[in-house]
């Protein structure tokens, strides 16, 4: 497998910080991005949140991006996502790999995904709901409007 520029430092950051037993990564991007598109109504390039069912939506500070981050993360899984599952990780662009770990070390994950300037998407492995980390300063959750789901 031939990684990129931000994949090799993410890997890369992962071991330094010992969390690479926790993650695995495929180069599936392209049927994960397919199931997004199937899952979700778009508005152009971007998720439509109103569409979503329980949306919520949220601003952050460049400064306090992690903090924030990590705050909206542990509310939905106190209140929404509170059981636990696998859940894929997805860049817009700079990155070309998928990455799978439990939800539970989603928080310990982010200082590592959100240092790459990209959009990020945070979902479980058959997309019916959607964390989306802007890089316009905000954050997004939706469970899909979809009645059929989809599996890989």
């Amino acid at each position: 497998m031939k990684y990129n520029y931000y994949d090799t430092e993410i890997i890369k950051d992962l071991v330094i910080q010992g969390l690479d037993k926790l993650v695995e990564y495929s180069e599936n991007e392209k049927q994960y991005m397919d199931l997004v598109e199937k899952q979700f109504s778009f508005y152009g390039s971007k998720i439509n949140w109103e569409k979503t069912i329980n949306h919520v939506g949220a601003s952050y500070n460049d400064e306090t991006l992690i903090s924030e981050a990590s705050a909206f993360v542990n509310k939905l899984r106190e209140t929404v996502l509170v059981r636990e599952e696998k859940v894929i990780y997805i860049g817009d662009g700079l990155t070309s790999l998928v990455y799978t770990f439990d939800l539970s070390n989603l928080p310990k994950m982010l200082p590592i995904l959100l240092s790459i300037p990209q959009h990020h998407y945070f979902l479980p492995v058959d997309c019916t709901w959607c964390i989306c980390i802007a890089i316009e300063n905000s954050f997004d959750f939706g469970i899909s409007g979809h009645d059929d789901k989809v599996n890989l």
